[in-house]
């Protein structure tokens, strides 16, 4: 049976969490380029499958205006990731 997991990437602004989310679900090392100005808007949702889970990344943006929408997303049954 396979299992499911939610993984909520949160943090100000240019923190990483989208460099992150990157290398774990590519299984690649990297950073963003500072110079990129593709910054997330609102959350992007990956799937990251490990053996025999898959974890849903949630890449939240890091701007404050987003702030007060990710406890909407909290729960007992997600990993909170706080960069």
């Amino acid at each position: 049976a396979n299992k499911a997991v939610k993984m909520l990437m949160v943090g100000r602004a240019r923190a990483g969490k989208t460099s992150l989310t990157n290398s774990l679900v590519n299984d690649v090392s990297g950073l963003t380029k500072d110079d990129d100005d593709r910054a997330t808007i609102s959350v992007e949702i990956r799937p990251w499958i490990v053996n025999d889970v898959t974890i849903s990344v949630w890449d939240f943006a890091g701007q404050e205006e987003y702030y007060m929408t990710h406890t909407f997303f909290l729960s007992r049954r997600c990993v909170v990731v706080l960069i």
